[in-house]
């Protein structure tokens, strides 16, 4: 049986998602049945705020095989016409019960494995394709059972979510999507930290010394901060709310204002893309007063906050 604290280790990677997309909503609610919502968005269709492909991964958690067929019974009693039960292979190789609906574009795979209920949903230019809503069961269905066997698969890196957390819409979110490489080119590179709920995210970040990047700082504030945090910018000077304290930061200039103090960065900061850039080490070390800890995920750099 899968433990809900288990929920981050059954979520989908970017490489994971059958479309080129961008995580759009990321919500995570701890209270009985844990959940875990994942939505992914293809490039704008044209038509505004419509994505021309969607991934849609509903994952809960429930304290029993009993409970979880009657949490599935509450999701097909919400919909007008539910999605029809299906039997045998390729079902039944990843699930106990499963349901499958599909129409014009989209289909949708409904299936129970123990306590886990998981809901998949792809949409795109002509039809998902069952396979395509078999393949993310199946690894849903090999994180699930990792997970219910003590060997946990580890929490995948999410980007920041363009909803709720970047707080852009459809349009901006893909115009952000390969920010490293319109702000520093080849240079560019990812790191990842983990975020207040445990979680590796992801950064664009250009590294300016040996275990110190510069990175833009709305990213680096809703990652390891608050979802909260906004920067405005105008002309040379930006300024932000970030826990608590409220910073005034000057283009070119290594110094951070907090109310009568002021705090030295390891390098000035930046205006560019249309994005405040700071130095990461110093900027948590001064401001937050914390250092971060490198270990690696596969190749990425990983930190986290000490």
């Amino acid at each position: 049986m899968v433990a809900s604290e288990a929920i981050w280790n059954l979520a989908l990677a970017q490489a994971d998602i059958p479309i080129q997309g961008v995580l759009f909503a990321l919500e995570f609610d701890p209270s009985p049945p844990a959940s875990l919502h994942e939505v992914w968005f293809g490039p704008p269709s044209g038509k505004s705020g419509v994505a021309s492909s969607t991934v849609r991964i509903d994952v809960s958690v429930t304290r029993s095989p009993a409970e979880a067929a009657e949490y599935t019974s509450g999701l097909l009693r919400g919909v007008a016409v539910p999605p029809r039960p299906v039997s045998g292979e390729p079902y039944a190789s990843f699930s106990d019960r499963a349901w499958y609906s599909s129409s014009g574009r989209g289909g949708r795979l409904l299936f129970v494995r123990a306590n886990v209920v998981a809901d998949v949903y792809v949409s795109r230019k002509g039809g998902p394709g069952s396979a395509t809503l078999t393949q993310l069961a199946a690894l849903l269905e090999r994180k699930a059972d990792a997970a219910a066997a003590g060997r946990p698969e580890p929490v995948p890196i999410l980007p920041l979510a363009a909803d709720r957390e970047l707080r852009v819409d459809l349009e901006a979110a893909w115009k952000l999507h390969d920010l490293g490489t319109q702000l520093w080119g080849d240079k560019a590179t990812t790191i990842a930290l983990y975020d207040t709920h445990g979680l590796p995210r992801s950064l664009p970040a250009e590294r300016v010394a040996a275990g110190d990047y510069l990175v833009p700082l709305v990213h680096l504030a809703v990652a390891i901060a608050s979802p909260e945090a906004r920067v405005k910018a105008r002309g040379d000077q930006a300024t932000i709310s970030l826990m608590g304290k409220a910073l005034v930061l000057r283009r070119g200039e290594s110094r951070v204002r907090i109310g009568q103090r002021t705090l030295q960065l390891s390098r000035p900061v930046e205006l560019a893309e249309g994005q405040v850039l700071v130095p990461l080490s110093s900027f948590t070390r001064q401001v937050l007063g914390r250092g971060i800890a490198w270990g690696r995920a596969a190749t990425v750099p990983l930190g986290r906050l000490e």
